[in-house]
C-alpha cells in the first residue's frame, strides 16, 4: 500500500434521504490529484468560488472511493487514516473530513483537511502556553 491508499472510518455512507447508520464504517480511499479535483469541483460554479474562492489548496487532500462510498452527512471530523503495511502495520491520522458533494458521487472526491499543515495551531489549542510554538517564542 502506498500513502495514496488511505482508510477513511465514517460514521454514514447513505444518500441523505436514508437513516444514518449508528455503526462504525470504513472504506478505503485513493487520493486523487488537487487540479483533477478542482477541475471537477469547477463545474459546480458559484458555490465552489464562494466555498474555495482560492480552489482546493495544498491544505486538503481529495480522495474517492467506488460509487456510494464517501463522505456524507454526519461524517465531518472523522479521521482520515494511513495504514503503514505489515509487519508494522502502523496506522496514522493524515486528515480530517471537511466536505464533499453528493454523498457518493465519485465525480466529486470527498475533501479532507490535512492535520500536518495545522499541527502548531492544534498544538496551541491543546497545550496553550506550554505549547512547542510558545516555547520556540519564548526561545528566541
Amino acid at each position: 500500500m502506498t500513502k495514496t491508499d488511505l482508510l477513511t472510518q465514517l460514521l454514514l455512507l447513505l444518500p441523505p434521504s436514508a437513516p444514518t447508520s449508528q455503526v462504525l464504517r470504513r472504506v478505503r480511499v485513493s487520493v486523487t490529484s488537487r487540479q483533477e479535483c478542482n477541475t471537477n469541483y469547477a463545474t459546480l460554479g458559484d458555490v465552489f468560488r464562494q466555498l474555495f474562492p482560492r480552489g482546493i489548496d495544498e491544505s486538503l487532500i481529495c480522495a474517492t472511493a467506488g460509487p456510494g462510498q464517501a463522505v456524507c452527512r454526519g461524517d465531518s471530523g472523522g479521521p482520515l487514516i494511513y495504514e503503514d503495511p505489515p509487519p508494522e502495520g502502523r496506522h496514522e491520522a493524515v486528515g480530517v473530513v471537511s466536505a464533499g458533494h453528493g454523498c457518493g458521487d465519485v465525480s466529486f472526491p470527498s475533501l479532507y483537511t490535512r492535520i500536518d499543515v495545522f499541527l502548531d495551531w492544534i498544538d496551541g489549542v491543546v497545550y496553550g502556553a506550554c505549547s512547542v510554538a510558545s516555547l520556540r517564542a519564548v526561545a528566541k
